[in-house]
């Protein structure tokens, strides 16, 4: 085991952590999930995504999943983005400014499509704030 992993896997030992492993329904090989060994399981929360018909796949268990979620998209991509930030910066105050320049800054850049995909606008999101505030 490379020194890097060792690493990791100390640092998740002593902090929770998440694991997104995204799109199961484009993983290859005959294993339905890709091996976690190693991973601490009471310091990490693993986050799978998958297109629906996936699940239906007879390899995945029941017992692999422990809740089971459903988003269909951000029905309001304003108040989405607008309840993100308040929960980084821990505020109440009127965000709705900053909020209205990340749609400017979308909508400059030709990006208004992933407003309605929730981990797409929240990555997005993440990263262009830095440069908005």
């Amino acid at each position: 085991m490379g020194e890097c992993i060792r690493l990791v896997l100390q640092i998740m030992k002593n902090v929770m952590c998440i694991i997104i492993q995204d799109g199961l329904d484009e993983w290859p090989g005959k294993e339905t999930l890709p091996s976690i060994n190693g991973i601490p399981k009471n310091q990490c929360i693993v986050l799978t995504t998958s297109r629906p018909w996936k699940l239906a796949d007879e390899r995945i268990k029941n017992s692999q999943i422990d809740i089971l979620l459903e988003l269909e998209g951000i029905s309001d991509p304003l108040e989405f983005n607008e309840r993100i930030l308040r929960r980084l910066l821990d505020e109440t105050n009127d965000l709705k400014d900053t909020v209205k320049q990340f749609d400017i800054f979308l909508e400059s850049r030709d990006l208004k499509s992933i407003s309605s995909s929730p981990m797409l606008d929240t990555l997005v999101f993440l990263l262009a704030i830095n440069s908005i505030l």
